[in-house]
């Protein structure tokens, strides 16, 4: 946080310049949302997360519902991400897969009101600090430090000519780099060709998991007919999704809970277990993802997100089965 911001004698005109720096960083990052939702570009960039350095590929062609994209690895083991309005399609070859999941808001500030932003106020310092130059090209940089330890901080570089992110920084509370994505080169073309976005892995003799794509089979499954709560969760996180979906070779689905507050996201999924099918139990980590798991009335229930261990800890330890809540009105 800026000193200025925890004196206690401040001159009126210090005060105002605060304010705007707070109504410029803001600017930029409504202006970064709606560059990647609207605008075609394709790339190259690399993603550090823990020990481990990957690059990849992206084309994506903007549209009104965010558009479509395409990612692929030029590391590694083959594997390919397609992304349109309705779905994520991941292709691993080393494993004969594909797996097909329904799309869920993913990038930060995706959607965001006036509210959303006052109230991301209280649990972020959002500013302004100064330019960097990233991929050959002049940003703007927005700092986000989280105000408590349940969530991480952030740092986007933003093209100051296009608005795109080309370089995101994830930290902890003490400021220490946890992962980082950056671009070493990005272009925006007026056009991006229909074949660019269709993937280059043959699909034959693979085998395919995931959801129905026919509309009927996404139950949303409301909060107050679900036997399971949670409750505990941060200060501003809130439940933005609540549904059920297939998974690979079982009959019953998996219910599965979305907490935001409006930057960090944690998941809970509750799948029940089959006999003789092993529980995670304990915690898990990738990168500045942690995961955490608990068998409970014979579900397994697993809480992930990126954010800090203590929050999918505390998350999980406060998930709560309660059968009669599922007939409530």
């Amino acid at each position: 946080m800026l000193l200025g911001l925890v004196l206690a004698i401040v001159l009126p005109g210090a005060r105002a310049a605060q304010a705007g720096a707070a109504d410029s960083a803001w600017h930029w990052v409504h202006r970064m949302a709606r560059a990647e939702r609207t605008l075609n570009f394709r790339g190259t960039f690399v993603y550090q997360h823990g020990d481990r350095l990957e690059a990849m590929r992206i084309v994506h062609q903007g549209g009104r519902n965010g558009g479509r994209e395409r990612l692929y690895a030029l590391t590694g083991p083959a594997r390919e991400v397609l992304r349109d309005a309705r779905s994520v399609t991941c292709i691993l070859p080393d494993r004969k897969a594909v797996m097909v999941d329904k799309r869920l808001p993913r990038r930060p500030f995706e959607r965001i009101d006036a509210a959303d932003a006052k109230a991301l106020d209280r649990f972020y310092d959002i500013r302004l600090d100064p330019d960097d130059r990233v991929a050959d090209k002049m940003t703007r940089v927005i700092s986000i430090v989280p105000r408590d330890g349940f969530r991480y901080g952030y740092r986007f570089y933003v093209d100051r000519r296009t608005g795109l992110m080309l370089k995101s920084v994830v930290n902890d509370h003490d400021g220490h780099v946890l992962e980082q994505l950056m671009f070493t080169a990005m272009e925006v073309p007026d056009r991006i060709d229909e074949s660019e976005l269709r993937s280059a892995l043959p699909a034959k003799g693979y085998h395919w998991y995931g959801h129905p794509r026919a509309a009927g089979d996404e139950d949303a499954v409301p909060a107050r007919h679900s036997p399971w709560r949670v409750t505990w969760v941060p200060a501003g996180f809130r439940l933005t999704h609540h549904n059920q979906h297939a998974v690979p070779m079982r009959t019953e689905k998996v219910e599965h809970m979305v907490y935001s507050d409006g930057l960090a996201t944690v998941s809970i999924y509750f799948e029940p277990l089959q006999q003789a099918q092993k529980a995670f139990t304990g915690t898990s980590s990738m990168g500045a993802v942690h995961a955490v798991g608990r068998r409970l009335n014979g579900f397994q229930v697993t809480v992930v997100g990126l954010v800090p261990e203590v929050t999918v800890a505390r998350m999980g330890a406060a998930v709560e089965y309660r059968p009669a809540a599922a007939t409530a009105p």
